[in-house]
Parts: structure tokens; sequence; C-alpha cells
């Protein structure tokens, strides 16, 4: 009589449309099997796919434009104008550098995600031997079983991870600003010599100006000087008279960046600026001479040249990542187009609707951590009469709970080492800065500043470019952490409105009513925050450790010579380890604040729990393609569409087809009878508190 049970077959519920889709031979086909060889259709992630390697490519002009511009010219210069303006633009071109970086690791994330996407037959294989893969995200668990058919996605994958290390050590440090600092010479005079200084002493292609005693001691005191040149302090009249202009300060070269004393010697209080007594002045190098007070002062003008300059050996290497990044997501395409990987949970739960997995038989209420150490051989087919079947108990959980735990400890772990030296470094530079009487706040975001450089006599670029670039490294690595994090939160989310909520699968190649989903599993609603946010981060440190660059100029029109440091900003230091810090703290806050009512298992990326959840009762055999609840499988709507299972009603966990071998204890009582669980297209109910289910 069971046999007559199972060859039942059920009339399609009234007002269900199917858009014709049984002609369809699209929907007819397994869901997670290889398309026909050679179609790539461009659709849902294919789609995806192409955008990212369009933006690779874009990316990929741009640079290759930039170096044959510069490469058409002579010298490395981008261009050249005043500081304040070349400042500007420099902060503008790493704005966009950044951003330019991210839509290559958002790129290069979606890529890697496919490429460790399973597709159905890797998924039984694994089940078959008590493994389970992740679905919907970038693992490297899944990367034995998907290599074991395919040697070319792990090369795939391996480029495109790999390729992300240097581009994040070189990006940010192929365009760089060059501050102008002039060398001077200071005199002193009184006013009956300022005619012959200025016939004699200044070239006449030069402009001048007079300035007061506060403007000129504000303008000398900066930490490079590039608007100006020499200077003549002219004396209060009242002072004691000199026989001929002094001068009080001779054209330095210093050969380290940061010995800012070179251009104070004259200025009484020299080495404390803030603490300038109005008008003082050094003479012959002795102690400061109070009866010599300044009156004003003349300078001479120069035009300033700044400028933002361009490394072509680190573009050329910048450009050959781009392109080995562009090839490889275009491979990925072009070789995997046709496969039917399973990219999302919808696509998983589409194959296992259409095609139920016997691996995980009578295990409808387990959740992913259920099925760690999980036996290849279900237990309700080692032991069919021992076996029993667990008890329904609502599971309420916060988000941050369905998070996988070793994700979890990794950031924490990544988060701990960085915020620990970052934070000892940070009060280490303040120490220092305070020593000398030195306002942190004075020191400018992003500003060169020559009371705020490291290592400044390295003398190798090289070493620069790499200590000012290894914390954008560092900020890389927990971007596609939060990714996985963030898709954990969104599965559960989306899982949590089954039971009350009927909708059509959100799949990656979607046939008859299923959603389309041109995103992987992460909604844009996570996603595009998670980029900005990871922008601004790496646009915060770019100004926090930077590259500072410094042409010496004879205040006229040769440039001495140039020296390179490595420079910080201790508000940019600040600014990104706060907002570094405020990443987790804001996924812990959306973690705690939000939760779910615990009806649905907690499947996260899972295969065996997301498996365990699709085997729907015989009959349903459009499920994948259908509107979808998840709940107890509903004993009375049965019995109206067949009077014949009312006759031989059996627990509605031995409904499904790949069960109909197993035997259990026949119940008319609901509260009773052992229950399934499961998506469906059938009427579902919410499952009863303390009842079996299987």
């Amino acid at each position: 009589m069971l046999n007559t049970f199972f060859n039942v077959t059920f009339p399609r519920r009234s007002g269900d449309q199917r858009n014709n889709d049984e002609a369809d031979p699209s929907v007819e086909r397994e869901i997670g099997k290889p398309l026909r060889k050679g179609k790539i259709p461009l659709t849902t992630w294919r789609v995806g796919a192409i955008i990212g390697a369009a933006s690779t490519f874009l990316v990929l002009v741009i640079n290759f434009t930039l170096l044959l511009v510069v490469s058409a010219r002579d010298g490395p210069t981008l261009f050249r104008g005043d500081c304040n303006s070349v400042k500007k633009w420099s902060t503008a071109i790493h704005l966009l550098i950044n951003i330019f970086a991210t839509l290559l690791l958002g790129a290069t994330n979606y890529s890697m995600q496919i490429l460790m996407a399973p597709t159905r037959d890797e998924i039984d294989r694994a089940h078959s031997k008590g493994n389970w893969l992740d679905i919907g995200i970038n693992s490297l668990r899944n990367m034995y079983w998907v290599g074991t058919g395919s040697l070319w996605r792990i090369i795939l994958f391996l480029v495109l991870s790999l390729s992300s290390l240097p581009l994040h050590l070189l990006y940010n440090s192929t365009v760089y600003f060059t501050l102008q600092d002039n060398t001077y010479s200071a005199w002193a005079m009184s006013p009956t010599y300022e005619a012959d200084y200025l016939k004699h002493s200044v070239d006449p292609s030069l402009e001048t100006a007079r300035m007061q005693p506060l403007e000129c001691l504000q303008a000398y005191t900066d930490n490079f000087i590039s608007k100006y040149s020499d200077i003549a302090v002219i004396l209060n009249e009242n002072a004691t008279a000199l026989r001929g202009p002094v001068q009080v300060y001779y054209p330095s070269d210093p050969t380290v960046i940061g010995n800012s004393i070179f251009h104070f010697l004259w200025i009484c209080e020299n080495w404390h600026p803030a603490l300038l007594a109005p008008g003082f002045i050094y003479l012959y190098q002795s102690e400061c001479d109070k009866a010599r007070i300044m009156k004003d002062c003349i300078v001479t003008q120069i035009l300033e040249r700044c400028e933002v300059r361009f490394q072509r050996a680190l573009m050329v290497a910048v450009i050959l990542i781009n392109l080995a990044k562009f090839l490889a997501i275009m491979t990925t395409v072009w070789l995997y187009g046709n496969r039917g990987i399973l990219v999302t949970v919808g696509d998983a739960c589409a194959s296992f609707l259409e095609n139920p997995d016997q691996n995980t038989l009578g295990r409808c209420l387990d959740a992913k951590l259920d099925f760690k150490g999980y036996p290849p051989v279900p237990p309700i087919f080692v032991s069919p009469n021992s076996y029993k079947p667990p008890e329904f108990k609502r599971r309420p959980k916060r988000w941050i709970q369905v998070v996988e735990w070793s994700r979890g400890v990794v950031v924490a772990l990544i988060l701990t080492v960085c915020l620990a030296i970052a934070g000892s470094e940070i009060q280490r530079i303040l120490r220092d800065l305070a020593d000398e009487s030195i306002n942190y706040l004075d020191i400018g975001f992003g500003q060169v500043d020559s009371r705020a450089v490291f290592n400044c006599s390295l003398g190798n670029y090289t070493a620069v470019i790499l200590l000012a670039n290894i914390p954008q490294l560092t900020l890389s690595i927990p971007y596609f952490l939060y990714n996985g994090i963030f898709t954990d939160m969104a599965v559960s989310w989306e899982f949590d409105g089954l039971p009350e909520e009927r909708k059509y699968l959100r799949v990656s190649e979607p046939t008859g009513n299923q959603r389309k989903s041109f995103f992987l599993q992460l909604p844009y609603r996570f996603s595009i925050p998670l980029m900005v946010t990871s922008s601004l981060l790496h646009w915060l440190c770019s100004q926090s450790a930077f590259l500072v660059s410094i042409s010496r100029w004879d205040g006229q029109s040769k440039e001495i010579y140039h020296v390179d440091g490595l420079g910080y900003s201790p508000i940019g230091l600040i600014a990104t380890v706060s907002v570094f810090g405020a990443i987790p703290v804001g996924i812990l806050f959306v973690g705690v604040l939000f939760g779910n009512r615990g009806i649905v298992p907690a499947v996260g990326s899972n295969s065996m729990a997301i498996s365990a959840m699709c085997h729907p009762p015989p009959g349903d055999t459009h499920a994948a393609t259908e509107a979808v609840m998840w709940g107890e499988v509903d004993v009375k709507f049965l019995e109206i569409v067949s009077p014949e299972i009312t006759e031989h009603l059996v627990p509605p966990a031995i409904l499904t087809n790949d069960m109909r071998h197993i035997s259990a204890p026949l119940s008319t009582t609901r509260s009773e009878a052992i229950g399934h669980c499961c998506l469906t297209s059938f009427p579902v109910t919410t499952p009863i508190e303390g009842r079996l289910y299987q």
C-alpha cells in the first residue's frame, strides 16, 4: 500500500502559474548540472564576473594611458604648480587610486568566490565522505574538492589572490607629491642700507615684498620654504647702528629631512616657533639681542614648483598585476561559464529540491553545527528502529551567533594584533612630539612636516615604499573576512523569513519565476557599504603613512638635490585606527541588534545543513522553480488533494521519495506523529514545540 501512496499524482494548486515553463527545456534540466558545451549565457553571476572584468579592464586602460602620457614627457612630473593646489590634486589622485584598488579587490573576491563554488557532483562526493562544503562565500575549505576536478581553478584562484599582495604594496606609491624647499640667506640691516641691498643683492628678475614682523616670522618658520628665498630684516631705527648688512643665516645643505633647525637659526626661540618672541632675531649667532628689534622685512618672492610625480617602474608592475587579474577573470568566465556551479545558497536549495541528497535524510532540524564530524551514512539508515528524531525547539539567535566561529576568531586575532601594534606606535609618536613641545594637531592631516618623518636617512626608495604600504596590505585581509561574516548574517536573515512568506529562490541562473541574482550571496545593502568603507580606510591609510619626497632648490631655478623619506600624520594615524576599530564594533552592533526567531535551523553556508532542509514531500516535483516556504508539511493538505493518502497516512518524515523504505510508527494525531519540515511549494505549518521531526 505504501507504493500506492508514492505513486499519487498531486494536482497543481489553484492560482499557480508556471508561465509555460513545462515547454521550456531549461526548466527540465537538472539544476547544478553543466549547460550544453560552448553555451555561456550572459546571465546572473556571469554578468557580475564580466562587470568585474570590465572594471578591471577600465582601471588597466587608465593606468596604461597614464604611463604613456608620462613616458612621452621628459621626466617623471605629471604636473607642477603652487603647493596648495598640487597637494589637493595629489590627495584627489590618491582617493581615485584607492577607489580603483577597491574595484580590483571586489572583482578579485567575486571571481575567487566563483572559482571556489562547487558543482553538485563535487558536493555529493564530499557528502558521501562525511565532509561539507561552503556555499555562497569565498572558502578555502572547498579548495581540495574543487581542485581535484580541475587544477586550473586552483591556479586561477592563486593568481587572483597572490596578485593582490604586490598591488596594495605598490599602487599608492606610483603617484606621489614632491614638496619644494628653498635655500635662502637672511640679512639684518638698518634702514640706511636697504636701498643698497635691493640694488646689489637682489636679482632684478625676481619680485620682492615688504612684510610686517609677524608675517615675516610666520613665513620663514614654515617647515619648508616654497614661496620665498632671501630675506632682509630691517631693524628698528632706534636700534644700535650697524656698519653694514650682516648675514645672520647662510644657505644650508642638510642631508637629512627633518632637521628643521637650519631654517630657524636666525630667529629667537627657533626650536619652538610657536613661542617666538615678536620681532627678535639672532645676531652673530649669539644670544637674542633685544636691542635689535625688527621693524619689517623685505622678502624675495619666487615661483612655487611643487610637483605630482609618477613612478614609471612601479606603474609597470601595477599594470602587469592588473593585466594578470583581468586575464584570470576572463579565463574564469571562459572555462567555467558553462558549468553548473552552485554560487548562491539559492542555487544549492534549488539543486537539492530537484534532486534530494540521501546523505542528509532525517536531519531536517539540524543546524550547521550539528554536522561537524557528521558520519558519511545518515544515522536513520544505520539504525532505523532505534534512531530517535530530534524535538523541535525554537532557538532564537542574534546575527552575531550565526557567524562561523573560526572566522570570528581570525578577525579578532588580526584586530587585536593590528590595534595593539598601531596603538603602541601612536602612543610613542605622541609622547615624542610632546617631549619636543609639539602639538600633534599642528601637524596637518596628510601633510608633509619635517617634525613627522621616520627613517629619513634610509636612502632606499624601495624600502620607504614597502614601509609606507605594509599597512595597506594589512587592511586588505579583513575585507575578505568581513565579507564572509556579512554573508553568514545575510543567509540567516533570508532564511528567517521563509516560515512566514513564500518566496521564489534567488539563484544565479533563474528559470521560471525564480529570482535573478547579479550579486553573489552578499546583497548590495551589505556589499556596497563594505566596499565604500574599505575605500575610505585605504585612503585614510595613504594619508597616514606616506612617501616624503623633497626637492631642494637654490632659491631661483636650479634643483640642488632630491631626497625621499617616510612621513606620517598623527591625525591620519588616529583616524585610520579609529575607523579600523570601528568596523568590527559596527559589525558587532548590527549582529547584536538584529536577530532571528529561531524557527529555521541556522544552516549558514554549510552544504549539508542546506541539503537537510531540502527534502520535499512526494509530488512536489517543481519546488525548485516554485515559491517555497519552510515549515512542517501540512498533512491536511495532502488529505484534500489525494484521499488515497488518508487511508495510508504515515508520518510526514517518511513521505519523501528517498525514504520510502523506512518504517515508522503510524499516528493519526498530529501532536503525536513524527513530523517532517522542509522547503516546499506545498502548504506548511509552523512546527510544534516539543514534537519529533525527521
